[in-house]
């Protein structure tokens, strides 16, 4: 996984962060996706948080833009993008599923 992929619009233009200062990557999606909190999981087990934690700064504390992600790991930031966004899904859905990040198959 390219952690350093920079997502894209249907345009095809890159998006940008919230303040339109630097284009949003996978990482930066996924990291915020996975230290979230959701409406319908009002109880999530603490189990679970320390689970999306360690898979959050695994992705940040990587030292390379390359990281390998189990099948469990690709599926939970699946999940996680899907409740977090609606611009970025499909970017990051390509992206988890071997496309690029303009939803074109490599």
């Amino acid at each position: 996984m390219n952690l350093g992929a920079e997502l894209k619009a249907f345009t095809g233009e890159i998006l940008n962060d919230a303040e339109g200062n630097k284009p949003l990557t996978f990482k930066d999606v996924a990291i915020i996706a996975l230290v979230g909190t959701y409406g319908d999981e009002p109880n999530i087990s603490g189990r679970e948080k320390f689970e999306r934690w360690e898979l959050a700064s695994k992705l940040y504390r990587s030292s390379t833009e390359e990281i390998s992600l189990a099948v469990e790991e690709i599926a939970k930031i699946k999940e996680l993008v899907g409740k977090a966004f609606v611009v970025v899904v499909w970017a990051m859905w390509s992206l988890l599923e071997g496309g690029s990040p303009d939803g074109l198959k490599q």
